[in-house]
């Protein structure tokens, strides 16, 4: 009968959803659909659920409970339907709701404590409960007054009513003027054209920008919305949607162009036919206007910023209605320059008078409009008082659903913490027992075991000595393979003559490395790398083979000196050599690298880096070194260049390598590093180095020789490093200019 009951729960939940999802997608037969699930969900499933409760309940508060949650649940369903279907009394249903649903905490928290009531745990009861409250979030924050919605479809409606009186009247003007051929007249003729042409492409944009205006925050046409005024939700009150479609979007900027090209020509028209022409009404005029608080703004920010969706389309239609009534009086005034005949004079008197009563009528239309206006902005401001009021009504549902949660989790837990206890109980029983039994064969087992320990001993010591004839191997072909690392990597003769005042200090972490260091001299420019590979020891070391090899045929096979392409090349080989994708989970190995070009002859220096920085320490009396971080020392500066955020291998971030092009003084210092040195621990407390004393160390000392400097920083290391183990390949290579 529970399993009946709790699937039959489900469907009614299921139904009732479907309802809602019908009712908000318009589709048809959504309000029939909708009222079906709501009358089966209340008057079918609910009452079948409080009769199983009633009876399930063991005293008289188990059944009040479940009672009060039948009425609680009653009466927020009824009340989210009549909102929907907008019947009255649904404010009242959800007035009552608040208190019903407090009622209903309070009684489940005073039988929990007392323990008078029994309330077992029931699937049903919590997804309902919390249905209860979601309905009752959703009606305070999401329903939208009608009023409102039928507020914006009937300013839509009146501002179309104007466009209508004042091009009849023109038209009449027209006729009479083009049976004139003077040049005098021609030239009004065409300025009358002209007028015309450019009042079309502004009637034209206020149009197309009241389509996306609408579009923009509705996602429907602006047809639609006038026949279908209930698909505008509550977020159409929201006052920035003006200032996200006019400033930010630039849309009000176009606007005030063309008001700008159609007041000039308005007083082109003034000046040359010497005529009278003012501009009516506040909106033509774009200059930056003083706000209510003194400030002054721009004239887009005024008309479009921090007002609600009926105000811009007022301020649109206004625009509209000004340009029509300046065209008028325009036209009439240049139709007054003619020296007509009779029938032309009676034409434009009729023209005239046409054009005075569409005026006339327009002020009425714009009389009314500002009407409806100052009631929309009262509705507006009525709506705002009852959001702020739903949002604290919000606040305590969130605050409620939250102790009711806290209080199903708490009683749960209690109730699952008690059924492991009696279960272990049981289970511990039942293992004393069968402790009993074991030891008793326990006894018989010792002996043997013994017997396969000393068996097992002798395995391990012969398993030992193998282990350490294996390891012997493994390690002389480690240090083998330094003999070979130590040969592919520049040789102390090499380094001495491309560079006779450097030092590198190159400390593997496990006899070989995943740290390198290259150099070459190559077309009048000296070229030197120092790189950190992924890892260390031997797939460090394999990854540390690879570039010294990619180095060689990038630079010494294609002749290739730029920093930023031999970086862009050398991740193209590492991307192809190791088959790298991109995949999910696939190993990122790699290696970042500091790579100078310097021309020794012109004192010039080409940087490029993959995540390693390139240091220069300069005296004070020199230029300092431009997109440089300085740390400034008494008499010299110390410049960190830094490289690009990208590994040489596959990445997120694919773009090419900056190349910094730097003069050199004789003097400079300069420094390429890996991360080892930094990243080493030691000291008191066993922290890292830090780059900070890395470079206060290298400030410090740089007067020193190289050689000495080599010491310095070998001495330093083992001093913090003191008893810790090195954690990392160390590299770091010192070069005077």
């Amino acid at each position: 009968m529970e399993k009946t009951e709790k699937r039959f729960g489900i469907i009614a939940i299921i139904v009732l959803a479907l309802g809602v999802i019908f009712k908000f997608q318009h589709w048809p037969g959504a309000s029939i659909l909708f009222i079906l699930s709501v009358f089966f969900f209340n008057l079918i499933y609910l009452p079948v659920n409080l009769i199983l409760g009633i009876r399930k309940a063991t005293s008289f508060p188990g059944k009040a409970y479940v009672l009060i949650k039948f009425l609680t649940l009653f009466i927020n369903v009824t009340a989210f339907c009549f909102k929907m279907m907008h019947w009255p009394g649904g404010g009242f249903l959800l007035k009552l709701g608040v208190p019903s649903i407090a009622l209903l905490i309070i009684s489940y928290f005073i039988l929990r404590k007392s323990g008078k009531g029994i309330i077992p745990f029931n699937l049903n009861d919590l997804i309902l409960t919390a249905l209860a409250f979601l309905i009752f979030i959703f009606i305070n924050r999401v329903m939208v007054s009608p009023d409102i919605v039928n507020g914006y479809s009937y300013l839509n409606s009146q501002y179309e009513k104007l466009n209508s009186g004042i091009h009849a009247a023109n038209n009449v003007i027209y006729r009479s003027v083009y049976q004139e051929n003077n040049l005098r007249d021609i030239q009004i003729v065409k300025s009358i054209k002209k007028l015309e042409i450019e009042s079309n492409k502004l009637y034209d944009l206020i149009d197309s920008l009241k389509n996306e205006f609408t579009f923009f925050y509705s996602g429907y046409s602006y047809e639609r919305i006038k026949k279908q005024s209930y698909i505008i939700s509550d977020k159409k009150t929201d006052n920035q949607i003006g200032r996200r479609f006019f400033i930010e979007a630039g849309n009000g900027k176009n606007l005030k162009d063309s008001l700008n090209n159609y007041v000039e020509i308005i007083n082109f028209i003034i000046s040359k036919h010497n005529i009278q022409s003012t501009l009516i009404g506040f909106g033509l005029d774009t200059k930056n206007i003083e706000n209510e608080f003194g400030y002054e703004v721009s004239w887009e920010s005024y008309m479009f910023k921090h007002i609600p969706v009926a105000a811009v389309y007022a301020n649109l239609s206004r625009l509209e209605n000004l340009v029509l009534i300046t065209e008028s009086n325009t036209l009439n005034a240049l139709i007054n320059q003619f020296d007509l005949s009779e029938e032309s004079l009676l034409l434009q008197e009729f023209a005239k008078k046409e054009s005075e009563r569409a005026i006339d009528e327009k002020q009425e239309e714009i009389t009314r409009i500002k009407q409806a206006e100052k009631l929309r902005e009262l509705e507006l401001a009525k709506s705002k008082s009852e959001l702020n009021q739903r949002t604290t009504l919000l606040v305590f549902a969130l605050v409620g659903v939250a102790f009711v949660l806290v209080l199903l989790i708490i009683s749960t837990r209690a109730f699952v913490i008690k059924q492991k206890a009696n279960k272990k109980l049981a289970k511990q029983k039942n293992e004393i027992l069968e402790i009993n039994e074991d030891l008793k064969q326990a006894n018989e087992e010792i002996s043997s075991q013994r017997d396969e320990i000393e068996a097992q001993r002798d395995m391990v010591m012969k398993q030992k000595e193998e282990i350490v004839y294996i390891n012997e191997e493994l390690t002389d072909s480690i240090h083998y393979a330094k003999y070979i690392q130590n040969a592919i990597l520049p040789q102390d003769e090499y380094i001495k003559k491309l560079f006779p005042e450097s030092f590198i200090l190159f400390k593997p972490k496990n006899i070989v490395s995943g740290d390198f260091y290259w150099l070459t001299e190559l077309e009048g420019r000296t070229i030197i790398a120092a790189a950190d590979c992924t890892g260390h020891g031997v797939p460090g070391a394999f990854m540390s083979m690879l570039g010294v090899s990619f180095l060689n045929d990038i630079i010494n096979k294609e002749y290739i000196t730029h920093p930023g392409v031999i970086l862009r090349r050398l991740r193209k080989e590492v991307i192809n050599a190791l088959q790298q994708k991109g995949e999910y989970g696939e190993q990122r190995d790699g290696m970042d690298i500091a790579l100078c070009s310097i021309d020794f002859e012109n004192l010039s220096l080409q940087f490029s880096g993959a995540n390693n920085p390139l240091y220069i320490i300069r005296s004070n009396e020199h230029e300092p070194v431009n997109n440089a971080k300085v740390l400034e020392g008494s008499k010299v500066n110390l410049y960190e260049i830094k490289g690009d955020k990208m590994p040489v291998a596959f990445h997120e971030r694919m773009e090419k390598y900056e190349m910094y092009e730097i003069n050199l003084y004789k003097g400079d210092c300069l420094y390429m590093f890996s991360d080892g040195f930094a990243d080493q621990f030691g000291g008191e407390h066993g922290k890292k180095f830090k780059y900070r004393p890395f470079k206060d160390l290298l400030l410090k000392n740089h007067d020193s020789s190289m050689s000495e400097q080599y010491q310095i920083l070998d001495k330093s290391l083992k001093v913090w490093q003191g008893n810790y183990d090195q954690v990392d390949d160390i590299l770091v290579i010192g070069v005077r200019v």
